[in-house]
């Protein structure tokens, strides 16, 4: 639920663990409460992960954490590969894509 899901009518959020870092979970949580409404957030941790136990017992620091911005590996060739093939395929327009 990370990546492009809006639903507005959606007041309530379960998460199952706690996320890898603040970032995730602001991604997460602010799925809900869209446009003012009041909304639920609640989180499981578990306790044979240390990560969710660290949490549970510093939560703020999940909250109000430090969001690190985005950044590409430029090092990672597969990365680069893909995109490269992506801008070539967008500026040769081949038709035939946007029809399989």
């Amino acid at each position: 639920m990370e990546l492009g899901i809006d639903i507005a009518s959606l007041n309530v959020v379960h998460m199952r663990n706690v996320p890898p870092n603040p970032a995730n979970y602001a991604q997460r949580s602010g799925r809900a409460g869209r446009s003012g409404q009041p909304a639920l957030i609640f989180t499981n941790c578990s306790v044979y992960s240390p990560h969710d136990t660290h949490y549970f017992n510093n939560a703020a620091e999940m909250v109000s954490g430090i969001v690190a911005p985005s950044k590409i590996d430029l090092a990672n060739k597969e990365l680069i590969e893909s995109h490269l093939y992506a801008i070539y395929l967008a500026k040769v327009g081949l038709q035939e894509i946007n029809d399989s």
